[in-house]
């Protein structure tokens, strides 16, 4: 299903109109019909943000995929630290250690393992800009160990060598796994022996630290 098709899906299970979809963005009609039928497939990321409000949907469903376009009313508090991303692979093996303090915290809104924590999105390596599509620089994903890893989903990946952690969508050619950056500019890369996946990215939030 394309972005289109869940911006669509998304608003007529609310049972709005493209016009009260429109006003609230600062657009007319037109564009979110363009919106739907892909047309114009660059949705700005707070255009997103409202529809998803709009719509009681997860924003990381309209604009991934990821996840279920369900949101439970009564869902509970899922606490997960936002941490650097060289903290990553500590985090998935081990959980939080004792020298964590002073952490700000963000609510995963879903039931997550143990050892989930939260990165902030830096660079545009998995942000498509033509598309808008992608992990929004400056958002917060979630991502969770605890979570089956198979190709199609989007992963953290842990390299021995010092590299820090980076993130991408699994893919499979054959026998062998890659890590495809979202932004089509950058080529898929083989997943190097000893690499592990620290996790997959289960929610995308811009505005949800506690």
């Amino acid at each position: 299903m394309t972005k289109g098709k869940r911006i669509k899906f998304a608003r007529k299970r609310a049972k709005l109109s493209q016009l009260e979809i429109a006003k609230p963005c600062g657009v007319d009609r037109g564009t979110v019909s363009q919106w739907e039928s892909g047309k114009i497939k660059n949705v700005a990321p707070e255009h997103m943000r409202i529809i998803a409000k709009l719509t009681r949907t997860p924003l990381e469903w309209l604009e991934l995929n990821i996840g279920s376009p369900d949101m439970d009313d009564d869902e509970v508090t899922y606490p997960v630290p936002i941490i650097e991303w060289n903290e990553a692979e500590q985090y998935a093996r081990k959980g939080a250690p004792d020298s964590a303090v002073n952490r700000r915290y963000i609510d995963a809104r879903l039931r997550v393992g143990p050892n989930a924590y939260a990165l902030t999105v830096t660079g545009d390596d998995n942000f498509n800009a033509a598309t808008g599509e992608g992990l929004v620089p400056g958002s917060v994903i979630v991502v969770d160990p605890a979570t089956d890893t198979e190709p199609g989903k989007i992963v953290v990946v842990h390299e021995p060598g010092g590299r820090t952690p980076y993130a991408g969508k699994l893919i499979e050619r054959g026998s062998k796994r890659y890590i495809q950056p979202l932004n089509p500019r950058i080529d898929a890369s083989l997943l190097k022996k000893g690499a592990a996946i620290i996790g997959a990215v289960r929610r995308m939030f811009l505005d949800r630290i506690l």
